[in-house]
């Protein structure tokens, strides 16, 4: 991995909270994020005085600060690019394909400017005047300073990772310092065990951002991508405002690695298999898996179901479940409970022997595959265990599967629903109790 970012102002700040960093076994982060400016042909600030005699003022965006991810559950920021604690629990780790790198966008007020009797007017100001000696620069948090904002890209590496760039409004409840030396998590239901930054760790109360302040963000979204790689995105954003408070020609590099959260670079204890691994699977996570052994593992995951198969030559692959109900499978069976298990048509080399665990679930249970078309069909040599509660059946790919408490109509079996092909969503599979395999 090439590194890059090359910029104005490295802004580095790491907070001593050792008591808890103990509590946790989780570092502090000294944030990776890096307030990037540039030259514009034009500035103009806007004053509206009105009735004040404290007067509203807009300052031009003359930057950007990041990259940082954004979850919007905890409507939290985090350190998007450290990878040194990627796959530690409660650490939000690298933007992954698919997601996005959220932006601060900074604009800047002097602290002195002509006043005017207008109730509105502009000032133009010279960009050699634009410097932390002589004003502030700011999170933007009014809709006047990005209001009809162009934005322009030019890519020299990695376009085509891109699927939108904009700019958005968004919450943050990061807090600003952490209480009594505490790590402090972004809701009420604070947890020791998990790490959450404060603003202060992220460098953002630098540029005047508080805990649930809105805030204007410039927001790369990123593809899709079934590849277990890692990619750079390198290139100049250009922004332009014609409208007071006015821009032109703001050219700003951005420079970002995308990567999975667990993968083999950085979480090797997790995502290289051996002989012996030790770990969980979690749903709704990928992981870029390399394998360390010819020899039969066992891949275990949080729902106790499991996969045995030989990886003796098992390329790289990229890996991802979850237990998502499937709305157009569930429609046609409207009085079935129907538990779904869905890979995303990760292919080994070799048969393995996957069990579903069904320890949990009550009465007769029968076991489908869920094609790509959203059918179901039966899944060839699935037997169920009693003592395990739970069916085991062979398979070289991890699709898409749902048992139901009652015996459903599906299409005829498909041959080698063992090898059949398997969308990147689900292929589901056969009976249980009292069903032929």
């Amino acid at each position: 991995m090439k590194k890059f970012l090359a910029l104005a102002l490295a802004i580095a700040m790491i907070v001593s909270l050792s008591s808890v960093a103990m509590a946790t076994d989780i570092d502090p982060v000294a944030t990776n994020a890096k307030f990037e400016t540039g030259g514009a042909e034009e500035y103009t600030l806007k004053v509206e005085n009105g009735d004040s005699t404290d007067p509203d003022v807009y300052g031009p965006i003359v930057g950007l600060y990041g990259p940082f991810s954004y979850d919007s559950e905890d409507r939290a920021l985090y350190d998007a690019v450290d990878h040194k604690t990627a796959g530690k629990e409660g650490v939000y780790g690298p933007v992954e394909f698919g997601e996005a790198a959220y932006y601060a966008i900074i604009n800047y007020v002097p602290d002195n400017f002509d006043e005017e009797d207008d109730d509105e007017y502009e000032v133009e100001l010279d960009s050699a005047d634009i410097d932390e000696s002589n004003g502030k620069f700011l999170v933007v948090k009014d809709s006047e300073v990005v209001s009809n904002l162009k934005i322009k890209t030019d890519w020299e590496e990695g376009g085509d990772l891109v699927k939108s760039i904009k700019v958005v409004k968004r919450k943050i409840v990061n807090y600003t310092k952490a209480a009594d030396g505490d790590f402090v998590r972004t809701d009420s239901d604070y947890d020791e065990d998990y790490y959450y930054p404060t603003l202060e760790e992220l460098g953002l109360t630098k540029y005047d951002m508080e805990k649930d302040d809105y805030v204007y963000f410039l927001v790369v979204e990123y593809e899709e991508s079934n590849s277990h790689n890692d990619a750079d995105l390198i290139g100049t954003v250009t922004l332009n405002k014609s409208k007071d408070p006015k821009v032109d020609d703001l050219e700003l590099d951005i420079g970002f690695s995308v990567d999975w959260e667990h993968n083999y670079r950085t979480d090797a204890e997790n995502c290289t298999i051996k002989d012996d691994p030790d770990f969980e699977f979690v749903a709704e996570k990928n992981y870029a898996l390399k394998f360390d052994c010819d020899e039969e593992v066992e891949l275990t995951f949080d729902d106790e179901s499991t996969f045995t198969v030989d990886v003796s030559g098992q390329s790289k692959i990229l890996f991802n479940w979850n237990n998502n109900y499937i709305s157009k499978v569930a429609a046609k069976y409207p009085y079935a409970e129907l538990n779904f298990w869905n890979g995303n048509g990760a292919k080994f080399n070799r048969v393995g022997e996957f069990f579903f665990n069904c320890e949990d679930l009550e009465g007769n249970q029968f076991l489908y595959q869920v094609n790509a078309d959203g059918t179901l069909s039966e899944v060839a040599g699935a037997e169920w265990d009693d003592s395990d509660e739970g069916f085991y059946f062979n398979t070289r790919v991890l699709g898409s599967y749902v048992v139901s408490d009652m015996e459903l109509d599906v299409v005829s079996n498909v041959q080698g629903a063992v090898s059949a092909p398997v969308a990147p969503a689900p292929v589901v599979t056969n009976p249980a109790t009292g069903v032929e395999g």
